[in-house]
């Protein structure tokens, strides 16, 4: 028996064994067998594929002739593997007569890369003294102790309840969630887990293997009894203790004069930090635009000239050209506005207090998911059911991590966007009517009543920040991990191999129980997905120092050998990260003397290098080998970017007339 993410064909069965009254049943779990995250407790599994008793499927097809529910595809297999598990537990159960009953198919939300997990739960009624259970490896939990142990996780001594189990626990008794039934609690295509956290994968444009970007969701019922200006979200700083209350996000007049030397305020960006040791009120707000003119106030207004030879019946027509004049001006006022924000946005981030408080009643964590219709409908259901406005954390400004911001300004003007600073100034054009605040590592989400520690996590991009619930002892990772693979790093971000290495052990020094991934399942086993990290980075980094000492000094060169292991149409984004890598070997002094970075980084971003990798990633998906394949890679790799070129050319020719 194994926990469900042990098990790689997609379909497994569950055992589900339950005593006690419906209202307060509980049900048997057993512990999962992993070497350093030994606390993880689940309901009995075991992988469809394990169902080749041959002699009990005979009895069994036999029996189903008479009984619809057995003529299920996969129901005999399914009974196969429900009945080998009773077997394994007889040991421990000694039980009397026990009957089997289909009772639900459980489908994982689709994390990816691989096909969602298909949990067939079968439940098996059973005279058992359940009390004379070895509570070392099985025992029965009820509802109200599995919630305790996962919103207490920061003792350690308390088991850890799979998501099975929980869901099981949860739907099946009165107590259906810590998640409002009738708001987030009936989001299709989620899971709640930890209770009062939903996770709902969102298709998104990240890169493949994946598909989707994970949304975070925190709202728990207690949220919606929060009324008035309970509910309205305030920024504080440590410097509150000293008589300085903490300030609401609403924009004042104020807030747009960039010289009244408030700390932490942003003009045009809706940040509001302290109103300063005299303790002057705050400036009475300006009335509200109708709807809809929010936008169109900030816009610089474009005279119409009436068309030659008529008159302009006062229609702006989309498709009309702008003169070249009036073009310049919208060009050269919108760089204007976005080095103000910008210049905004650092003072804030300068002025900042350590240990700043974020107040508010829900949280949303990088709705990156497409805006086509069906995103725009998902995304819209999540914000609509929301308590009150947000706070909206932002990992990183990757587009696939903040692509439905629009979503949120549209449907929840009154939302506050936070971020690592330099993460604001890149996502300015995004949802630009939404307020921004800057946070850092030390400082705290309070989200009703529920403490979120902001945890400094450079690596990735330099802008990068994850999550910490120490009550469930849950880590939102943002990119630093994903679920298949290894995490690539944005060398135009700022990205650095050593504070990579860093936060993988800041990471391992908060002793996270589950790590949510933005891509991917998440994972039960974080301290040993964390360690394989640290383990793979320095393997992959020893390669490419035996390969430059063994005389390598061209990016194809280290990448045939380091990355052998790597499917060559991934060479192009992998030579990211042998540049950090190399980057980190300079710093460590383990470079050869005759090997010179800066030739090796030019030669790396050169023209030819790309094209050189887009050839080989164009044989290889080809399936061409030897010289021929190589000629025809060559030629189709150049073919391509001659045409790119000639397009990109022409379009801006096009753009310039």
């Amino acid at each position: 028996m194994t926990s469900h993410q042990d098990n790689g064909d997609g379909r497994q069965v569950a055992l589900l064994i339950q005593s006690g009254p419906a209202s307060a049943a509980a049900v048997l779990v057993v512990k999962q067998a992993h070497d350093i995250d030994s606390n993880l407790w689940e309901l009995p599994t075991l992988s469809l594929s394990a169902a080749e008793d041959e002699t009990e499927r005979a009895v069994l097809e036999e029996q189903a002739q008479g009984d619809p529910a057995l003529q299920q595809e996969g129901a005999i297999d399914a009974l196969v593997c429900a009945k080998k598990m009773m077997d394994e537990l007889a040991k421990k159960l000694y039980p009397g007569r026990v009957t089997f009953q289909p009772l639900k198919l459980i489908v994982e939300p689709d994390f990816g890369p691989r096909e969602p997990m298909q949990t067939a739960v079968i439940k098996a009624n059973v005279e058992a003294d359940f009390d004379k259970l070895d509570k070392q490896s099985v025992m029965m939990v009820t509802q109200k102790r599995a919630m305790k142990w996962l919103s207490e996780g920061s003792d350690r001594a308390f088991p850890m309840i799979g998501p099975l189990a929980l869901h099981i626990l949860l739907s099946n008794q009165p107590v259906v969630s810590s998640l409002h039934p009738a708001k987030l609690g009936d989001i299709e295509g989620a899971m709640e887990y930890p209770p009062g956290f939903l996770l709902l994968p969102l298709r998104s444009s990240t890169l493949p293997p994946f598909k989707s970007t994970t949304l975070v969701a925190y709202a728990p019922a207690s949220a919606y009894k929060i009324e008035g200006e309970a509910a309205k979200i305030k920024i504080e700083d440590d410097d509150r203790r000293e008589g300085t209350q903490g300030q609401e996000t609403e924009p004042s007049e104020k807030d747009t004069d960039s010289t009244s030397g408030r700390t932490g305020e942003a003009s045009g960006s809706g940040v509001k930090g302290e109103s300063g040791a005299t303790g002057q009120s705050k400036a009475k707000s300006k009335p509200p635009l109708p709807k809809g003119k929010e936008k169109a106030a900030s816009r610089p207004e474009i005279k119409e000239e009436p068309p030659a030879g008529g008159t302009n019946r006062g229609r702006f027509d989309p498709l009309r050209k702008l003169p070249a004049a009036a073009k310049e001006k919208r060009a050269q006022e919108a760089e204007k506005r976005r080095q103000e924000k910008a210049e905004s946005l650092r003072h804030a981030g300068e002025k900042r207090h350590e240990g700043a408080r974020i107040r508010g009643t829900c949280l949303l964590v990088d709705p990156g998911g497409k805006t086509d219709l069906e995103g725009r409908k998902q995304m819209r259901k999540v914000v609509e059911n929301l308590p009150g406005p947000p706070v909206v954390f932002i990992t990183h400004h990757h587009i696939d991590h903040v692509n439905a911001l629009s979503v949120v300004e549209r449907h929840c003007p009154d939302a506050l966007v936070v971020g690592h600073m330099k993460t604001l100034v890149r996502i300015e054009t995004v949802a630009p009517a939404l307020r921004r605040h800057p946070v850092a590592g030390g400082d705290v989400l309070a989200i009703a009543g529920q403490d979120i520690l902001v945890v400094s996590a450079p690596g990735h991009t330099d802008g990068h920040l994850a999550l910490f619930h120490a009550p469930s002892r849950m880590l939102i990772a943002g990119d630093h991990c994903v679920g298949h693979g290894s995490a690539v790093l944005d060398a135009n971000a700022g990205a650095d191999m050593q504070e990579y290495f860093d936060t993988t052990e800041r990471f391992q020094e908060l002793r996270p129980r589950l790590l949510v991934l933005m891509h991917g399942r998440p994972s039960f086993t974080p301290r040993a997905m964390l360690r394989q990290y640290k383990e793979h980075r320095q393997k992959r980094e020893d390669k490419i120092s035996q390969v430059i000492q063994g005389g390598a000094r061209t990016m194809l060169d280290v990448l045939r050998t380091a990355y052998s292991d790597t499917p060559k149409y991934l060479w192009s984004i992998a030579a990211g990260n042998v540049l950090l890598h190399v980057g980190r070997l300079e710093k460590l002094g383990k470079l050869p003397e005759d090997f010179h970075v800066e030739k090796f980084q030019e030669e790396s971003t050169s023209t030819t290098t790309s094209v050189r990798l887009l050839c080989v990633a164009t044989g290889e998906a080809l399936g061409l080998q030897g010289s021929r394949g190589t000629a025809v890679a060559w030629t189709l790799g150049i073919a391509s970017v001659v045409g790119i070129t000639a397009f990109v050319v022409v379009r801006w020719r096009k753009s310039q007339t």
